[in-house]
C-alpha cells in the first residue's frame, strides 16, 4: 500500500511539474501574443500614415499636372499671338516698303 501511495505521489509530482511547464509556456505565448498585437497596431498605424502620404502625393501630382497644362496652354496662346504679331509686322513692312515684291 505504501508503494501505491509513493507511486501516486510521484505521479502527482510529475503532473504538477508538467502543469508548471505548460503554465510557463502559456505565459510566454501570451507575452509573445501581446508583443505581436503591439507590433500589429504599430504596423497598422504605419500603413495608414503611408496611405495618407500617398494620397497627399497623388494630389500634389494632380496639382502639378494641372499647373503644367495651364502653363502649356498659356505658352501656346503666347506663341500664337507672337506669330500673328510677326505676320502683321511682315505685312506692314511689305506695304510700307514698295520695293519689296513677293511672287508666288
Amino acid at each position: 500500500m505504501r508503494n501505491k501511495v509513493n507511486e501516486q505521489e510521484i505521479a502527482n509530482d510529475n503532473l504538477k511539474r508538467e502543469l508548471d511547464r505548460t503554465a510557463t509556456q502559456l505565459k510566454h505565448a501570451n507575452d509573445r501574443l501581446a508583443e505581436e498585437d503591439k507590433r500589429i497596431i504599430l504596423l497598422t498605424q504605419e500603413v495608414q500614415r503611408l496611405g495618407e502620404a500617398l494620397t497627399d502625393k497623388a494630389h500634389e501630382v494632380d496639382s502639378w499636372r494641372d499647373r503644367c497644362a495651364d502653363t502649356e496652354r498659356r505658352a501656346q496662346l503666347d506663341l500664337e499671338r507672337l506669330r500673328e504679331e510677326l505676320d502683321a509686322q511682315r505685312r506692314n513692312e511689305i506695304v510700307s516698303n514698295p520695293r519689296v515684291f513677293i511672287t508666288l
